[in-house]
């Protein structure tokens, strides 16, 4: 069974659902205003990310926080659902300010939907 993408990317359908229905393969890649944060460790990144996410461990998120843009939704993910990662890194850019979203699926479940992910920086 193919997963229902649009489904799975229900938070950020509003952003999303035109580039998914255009086939433009990754749609956070190609989507104005939204910046990517992988905060995983840096080796998980390098063995595999969403292309166009910047790496920023969570904790170096604080350290990097002058350097996001305030302009944009940041969206955080990590290994999927279950990690807490992200839900730290959103509670972290949300109380500085910054409008800040979680993506549930993790590296993997991009592979599994046939999206393209990236390996090394």
């Amino acid at each position: 069974m193919t997963p229902d993408l649009p489904k799975l990317l229900a938070p950020l359908n509003s952003l999303l659902q035109p580039l998914i229905q255009a086939g433009l393969g990754n749609p956070l890649l190609f989507t104005p205003g939204v910046t990517v944060l992988d905060v995983r460790p840096t080796d998980e990144y390098m063995a595999g990310h969403i292309p166009g996410a910047l790496s920023v461990p969570l904790d170096r998120l604080k350290e990097i926080l002058a350097n996001l843009p305030t302009d944009q939704e940041i969206v955080a993910y990590c290994r999927g659902p279950y990690c807490v990662l992200s839900v730290q890194a959103v509670e972290v850019l949300r109380a500085n300010g910054f409008n800040a979203i979680r993506l549930e699926e993790s590296v993997q479940d991009w592979r599994a939907m046939g999206l393209t992910v990236e390996i090394g920086d």
